[in-house]
């Protein structure tokens, strides 16, 4: 809840925020930029990836926001196919 209020919360990030957001960053990076043959959930790295999008812009790094956005979407339609074979 505490992360979610940092995504969505004022503005101005002090700096503390911004070093955390960075780390967190690179975390949700590690995990959407997984293998997803080697087990990863694609419903899981389309999640990271759509959080990724929030993150950067909360950064103000609009342009990999979205482009992490669009990651997402096409992950999740694809995870849909995936659902839809099974």
């Amino acid at each position: 809840a505490q992360f979610d209020e940092l995504l969505h919360g004022p503005k101005h990030l002090h700096e503390g925020q911004r070093q955390f957001l960075l780390i967190a960053l690179h975390h949700y990076e590690s995990f959407a930029d997984g293998d997803a043959a080697e087990g990863e959930d694609p419903r899981g790295q389309a999640s990271a990836s759509s959080r990724l999008g929030t993150i950067h812009r909360r950064l103000g790094s609009l342009d990999a926001a979205e482009r992490r956005y669009l990651q997402a979407i096409e992950r999740y339609g694809a995870a849909a196919d995936t659902a839809d074979l099974a």
